[in-house]
C-alpha cells in the first residue's frame, strides 16, 4: 500500500500481504500443539475442546451452537462454520454502515465512515476467497489476517480524529467491528489447529532430506531463481527482462511523451478484472499524487526508472483531515496480485 523506493521490489498481495505468525503474536493468538485437541478425524466431539483454545471461547461456542450437529463436526467444518458466521456478521455491519444518514455526519465522521464501508467490502471479498471451493488452504490465514486487520483499520479512522467517544456513529459501528474481529480471530486459531499436525509432518520430511529449494511455512517454496513456485513462467520472464519498459502496455510521463501524464489516469484506464498482466511504465519524475486502485483492477504491474528517479509522493495526513488509511501513496483493495517495481 505504500510507495517503494527500492530499485527492484516485488510486492505481492499489496495491502494484504501479512506475516501471519507475527500478526498472530501481536493479536495475542495462542500457539497450539497437535496434541492439545481431540482428533476430528476420529469422530470425537471437538467443538468445545477447540473453542477453549481460541482467544474468544465464549464467542466460539455461541456462534457454533446455532448450527445443527456442531458437536460432532470435524475441525475443518468448524472453521468453515465460523468463517460463514463472520461473513454474515460483516455483511450486517456493512448494511448498518450504509443505512446511516451521511447528511448529519461532519467531515471527519464521514472520512472514518467511508473507511469502514470500504473495509467491510474488502473483508467480504477476502472471506469469499476463503470460502470458495477453489481456495488454496495455505492461503486462508493470509486472507483471514487481512480481514482481521481491516477491522482494526476501520476503528483507527475514529481514533485518528478522537471520535471514539464523541461521535454518535462510533459506538454502534465499533460493537459490530469487535464482533467480526472475534470471529475472525477464532477462525485463525482453528486454522492453526487444523494445520499444525500436517505442518509438523511436512517439516520433518523436509529436514530429513536435503531440499533443492527453500521452503517458507505458509507461503510455499522459493525456487532456485528466487521466485515463489506459484509465479508463472511468463511473469518470471517479464521480471527478469532487461528491458521491462519496452514491454509496457502504457507509459506515464509528465512531459507528455507517454500515453498519460499521471499514474492515476493510467490506472483508471486499465482493464478491469484482467486475467493477464497489465504493465504501466512510469518515466522519471516526481509524481505528487495518491494513487488508489480498486479491487476491480487486477494483475497490474508498475515499473519505473529506478530509485530517486521515479518518485511517487503524497502529502495526505490526519492533521489535514485524512485518515491514516487514506493517506497511503499507493492505496489498493486488491483480491489478486499486484506487482510494483521501481
Amino acid at each position: 500500500m505504500q510507495k517503494s523506493k527500492s530499485p527492484s521490489v516485488l510486492v505481492v498481495l499489496t495491502s494484504i500481504i501479512l506475516l501471519v505468525d507475527v500478526i498472530a503474536v501481536a493479536l495475542g493468538a495462542p500457539v497450539y500443539s497437535s496434541e492439545s485437541y481431540d482428533d476430528p478425524r476420529g469422530g470425537k466431539t471437538v467443538s468445545r475442546s477447540v473453542c477453549r483454545q481460541t482467544r474468544f471461547p465464549e464467542r466460539c461456542v455461541s456462534s457454533l451452537a446455532t448450527y445443527a450437529a456442531y458437536e460432532t463436526a470435524t475441525l475443518d467444518n468448524l472453521m468453515n462454520l465460523i468463517m460463514k458466521e463472520s461473513m454474515e456478521r460483516v455483511q450486517h455491519a456493512h448494511d448498518f454502515a450504509m443505512s446511516l444518514n451521511k447528511n448529519i455526519m461532519n467531515e471527519k465522521e464521514l472520512a472514518a465512515w467511508q473507511d469502514c464501508a470500504q473495509l467491510f467490502e474488502d473483508t467480504i471479498d477476502h472471506l469469499n476467497v476463503c470460502l470458495s471451493n477453489n481456495s488454496v488452504k495455505k492461503d486462508i490465514p493470509i486472507w483471514l489476517s487481512a480481514a482481521l486487520t481491516n477491522q482494526d483499520t476501520c476503528l483507527n479512522g475514529f481514533r485518528d480524529f478522537n471520535l471514539t467517544t464523541t461521535s454518535s456513529i462510533s459506538p454502534p459501528l465499533s460493537s459490530r467491528v469487535l464482533n467480526v474481529s472475534e470471529l475472525l480471530s477464532n477462525s485463525l486459531s482453528m486454522y492453526k489447529l487444523s494445520s499444525s499436525s500436517s505442518d509438523s509432518l511436512k517439516n520433518r520430511r523436509l529436514l530429513s532430506s536435503k531440499p533443492k529449494e527453500e521452503f517458507h511455512s505458509h507461503y510455499g517454496r522459493t525456487e532456485k531463481d528466487g521466485f515463489p513456485e506459484w509465479l508463472s513462467a511468463a511473469d518470471r520472464r517479464l521480471l527478469q527482462s532487461s528491458s521491462l519498459a519496452s514491454q509496457a502496455n502504457v507509459v506515464v510521463a509528465q512531459d507528455g511523451s507517454g500515453n498519460y501524464r499521471t499514474i492515476t489516469q493510467a490506472v483508471n484506464a486499465a482493464p478491469q478484472n484482467s486475467n493477464k498482466r497489465y504493465v504501466i511504465y512510469v518515466k522519471t519524475g516526481i509524481y505528487n499524487e495518491n494513487v488508489e486502485i480498486s479491487n476491480k483492477m487486477t494483475n497490474l504491474m508498475f515499473i519505473g526508472d529506478g530509485m530517486d528517479r521515479t518518485v511517487v509522493t503524497g502529502n495526505k495526513n490526519v492533521q489535514d483531515g485524512s485518515t491514516t488509511f487514506n493517506s497511503a501513496t499507493f492505496g489498493n483493495h486488491l483480491n489478486l496480485w499486484i506487482f510494483l517495481k521501481f
